[in-house]
């Protein structure tokens, strides 16, 4: 009776077992060893299209439709089971189907008897396809190639943050090129702040919500620089709306960013020559009324005085013409040499300021000895960058500026020199003369801007120096307490040295 119990409870545990079997995997198989025999159930055959009387259930007809290129691998699996190196034993292969397509079947067993002399003599296990993982892993891999040959940085990541893939031209951008990102590295990695800002409080929130986010942000470089990206981000979900993961494509606009600022500065600078085109044309036609209207009046004048002979009087209204023509030459010539700055520029060299000091100096001799201006140049001035004949322009104006606004000064002194103000060497003219209040500091560098009327010059000077040294790169400005007390004309030029400022 006990004996009858038991059988009955171990058929039905086989029962039981089987159907648990048939429930978790796909099919059975039952291999005895000695004999080569191998029994499938049902499912093995649906699975690669066979019906039981077409296929052989041997070990041997097994082996011939595995791919040859998996059969020594599965093989293996199986000898090193056999001898106790692994607990279970478990392969990948392909296997061909009634079709003559490749299924890709995963195969797990185990010995479950053994002879007197410890040899394995009956295996049984389990065995699934797994053609649509694999398919799904080829076209991973396809993608991951594919990702991994364009410039763009892609990542995938968790809620969290947690990055989970990372192509290869983001690891290369953050420098994470030896590292494992998988679940390990934070997005907060890349930038600290453009991860707590932007992406944790605003991308991620928004792209959970509406499922994308779009946006411009930074990233830090190995080398401490921050790169400038456009960023999108997409949130993939569940059927029950629970999210999966987040995806994020950003692209390097370093190059846009810096067209972009080229051309709002180019838009700036043409708005400003617009405008200086404007005050130009109405400046022009003004001061060159002047000397127009002086002939004018004159060649009247002289009419009247040729008819009377009245000798005297006709030298001078001939006087007075004759200055008012070298007046619009001159004019004339200034204005001419406004328009070539900046559209014919000779090429740039390294020259010694004091060099172009003493040489301006010397060009203006005649000016300096007639007002007793004493001229003082600074020693260890540095060496400029620029056109070599433009800056000796500026010079020549700014020193001839000072010497010409001297005013009454009993002691008229001029200084050539260099400070450093900050990373910055700043070179300078400083007088002792009539001053700049500060409502004049900027409008003197405009053109026909003159402090005195009285003093010879057309007022193109220091519109000059503006216009050379903005073409240089550089800045030009005056400082000034005000009225009598002098003044300094400061310029900026890129490419300074540094070492020879005292």
């Amino acid at each position: 009776m006990h004996a009858c119990s038991t059988d009955g409870l171990r058929k039905e545990d086989a029962r039981k077992c089987a159907l648990v079997m048939r429930a978790i995997c796909d099919g059975i198989w039952d291999w005895k060893i000695k004999t080569g025999a191998v029994a499938f159930d049902p499912r093995y055959y649906t699975m690669v299209g066979f019906e039981p009387f077409e296929f052989p259930g041997t070990f041997d007809e097994w082996a011939k439709r595995v791919h040859p290129d998996d059969l020594a691998r599965a093989k293996k699996a199986i000898q090193d089971h056999f001898e106790g190196r692994t607990p279970q034993y478990q392969a990948e292969f392909r296997f061909k189907t009634k079709q003559g397509e490749w299924a890709w079947i995963l195969s797990r067993g185990s010995v479950i008897e053994r002879d007197e002399q410890g040899k394995p003599t009956r295996m049984v296990g389990t065995h699934e396809d797994i053609s649509s993982r694999k398919a799904a892993e080829a076209e991973r891999e396809r993608l991951v190639a594919i990702l991994d040959t364009t410039s763009d940085l892609v990542f995938t990541a968790t809620a969290e943050g947690h990055v989970t893939y990372m192509n290869c031209a983001g690891r290369n951008m953050l420098g994470w090129a030896g590292a494992d990102v998988s679940g390990g590295k934070l997005i907060a990695d890349a930038h600290p702040d453009w991860a707590t800002h932007i992406v944790l409080t605003e991308g991620i929130p928004k792209a959970i919500d509406t499922g994308v986010w779009q946006g411009e942000t930074a990233i830090v470089a190995p080398d401490g620089a921050e790169i400038p990206v456009s960023q999108v981000i997409m949130a993939h979900k569940l059927p029950d709306g629970q999210l999966e993961y987040l995806s994020t494509i950003m692209r390097d606009i370093t190059d846009r960013k810096r067209a972009h600022e080229e051309r709002e500065k180019m838009i700036d600078e043409l708005e400003a020559r617009n405008a200086e085109l404007e005050r130009f044309t109405y400046t022009v036609s003004h001061d060159l009324k002047g000397p127009l209207i002086t002939l004018e009046g004159y060649l009247g004048l002289l009419r009247e005085d040729i008819a009377c002979g009245d000798s005297e009087a006709i030298e001078n209204d001939m006087q007075r013409m004759e200055n008012a023509t070298r007046t619009m030459a001159r004019l004339l010539s200034d204005l001419l040499e406004l328009s070539r700055i900046g559209r014919l520029i000779n090429p740039s060299h390294d020259v010694p300021l004091a060099e172009l000091a003493h040489e301006t100096v010397e060009l203006l001799s005649g000016l300096i000895g007639k007002r007793g201006v004493v001229v003082e140049i600074a020693p260890n001035l540095p060496v400029v960058h620029g056109d070599r004949q433009r800056l000796l322009e500026v010079l020549q104006n700014l020193v001839e500026n000072a010497a010409k606004y001297m005013g009454e000064q009993a002691n008229p002194r001029i200084e050539i020199g260099a400070r450093r103000d900050g990373n910055e060497t700043v070179c300078f003219v400083r007088d002792n003369g009539i001053g700049v209040e500060p409502c004049y500091q900027e409008r003197i560098f405009e053109l026909f801007q003159q402090l005195d009327q009285r003093i010879e010059g057309t007022g193109i000077g220091l519109a000059l120096v503006k216009r050379i040294i903005e073409v240089h790169g550089g800045r030009v400005w005056v400082e000034s307490e005000g009225k009598a007390r002098g003044a300094t004309f400061c310029f900026t030029l890129p490419g300074t040295s540094e070492t020879t400022v005292a």
